[in-house]
């Protein structure tokens, strides 16, 4: 008779489904609520930006490109159409909604985007993404 091992496949499933409420997270909060302190507990400070090279690393970098957005898109609004989570990965295809704010009249635009997150102790490690720029 095997035995199989519960404990170890439940702390497995615990901890996708702790990564995927970090993720969520940093929709909500962060995303759409322009809360930006949250970045300095949802990301690591070594955490990388593999699709964009030039962002600084760690918490800082996310933080400067998400001011930027939601300064020229102040209602931003990002929602989650489907997350897929396995492993320390979590993939998230989502839409991003706003208007643009700037010189011109106000231009409401959209975008879909899929974007990968790693973590590692409860906290973004990486990111990979792929979409269009709302700009």
């Amino acid at each position: 008779m095997h035995k199989r091992n519960i404990g170890s496949r439940s702390n497995s499933y615990m901890g996708i489904e702790q990564n995927k409420r970090i993720i969520r997270r940093l929709f909500e909060e962060a995303l759409n609520q322009g809360k930006l302190e949250v970045l300095d507990g949802l990301f690591s400070p070594t955490f990388v930006d593999y699709s964009t090279p030039d962002q600084p690393a760690g918490p800082a970098g996310v933080k400067a490109y998400l001011a930027d957005i939601r300064k020229r898109f102040p209602n931003l609004q990002v929602m989650i159409e489907d997350m897929i989570a396995e492993g320390s990965k979590v993939v998230v295809r989502s839409v991003w909604r706003g208007a643009q704010q700037g010189a011109t009249a106000d231009r409401e635009t959209s975008r879909t985007m899929i974007q990968i997150f790693q973590l590692e102790n409860g906290r973004i490690i990486g990111e990979w993404n792929e979409g269009d720029s709302m700009v």
